[in-house]
């Protein structure tokens, strides 16, 4: 069997892209800080800091639970490195990799949703917290949309796709499963 190895220039085209998502979002984040600036400063920084953390861990829960649902193992652990929650996900195909990528974007759907019923009933600070909230979770997922359209591009043959982690936790690299070949990405 060939095993092929590779620089894992995807996913630091994934990280650029989530920077430009960032950037593209501004004027929502702005939006949502004027709607918000009747409450003063300090306290809407309280909020909009616990409205991010609640988001990125229901974005978290919402891959474990949905991998789990597709019957692939996967624990949330948190990354000292990064500072943040992690999911670590056993080998899985790429349609699961897809799925699982895409399922907390119903997140987004639904903060969206909400922030426009809650503007449309005059609570407009509880809307800007709202679409803050779907700001954040849709940024914070652009790189696994991106990663998971450029796993389906490069490699439609895949049977397998799994993440390599270093002795500390963080992410390492990937592996992908191909007939007669096996390709590891490494950072």
């Amino acid at each position: 069997m060939e095993v092929v190895v590779r620089r894992a220039w995807n996913v630091y085209a994934a990280v650029a892209m989530s920077v430009a998502a960032g950037l593209a979002a501004a004027p929502a984040l702005a939006a949502a800080a004027r709607l918000a600036s009747g409450l003063g400063a300090p306290l809407a920084a309280c909020l909009a800091a616990a409205v991010a953390a609640a988001v990125v861990a229901a974005h978290e829960l919402l891959h474990l639970a949905w991998a789990r649902r597709l019957g692939v193992g996967a624990r949330l652990r948190f990354a000292p490195r990064l500072l943040a929650l992690a999911l670590d996900y056993d080998a899985m195909s790429p349609r699961q990799y897809a799925s699982v990528a895409l399922a907390p974007q119903l997140l987004t759907l639904a903060l969206a949703a909400s922030a426009a019923l809650l503007n449309a009933a005059g609570l407009g600070v509880a809307a800007s917290l709202a679409l803050l909230g779907a700001a954040v979770n849709l940024v914070g997922g652009v790189p696994e949309l991106v990663l998971s359209a450029y796993f389906r591009l490069a490699h439609p043959r895949a049977r397998r796709l799994a993440l390599l982690y270093d002795e500390s936790g963080g992410i390492a690299g990937g592996v992908v499963e191909e007939p007669g070949r096996i390709v590891v990405y490494v950072f």
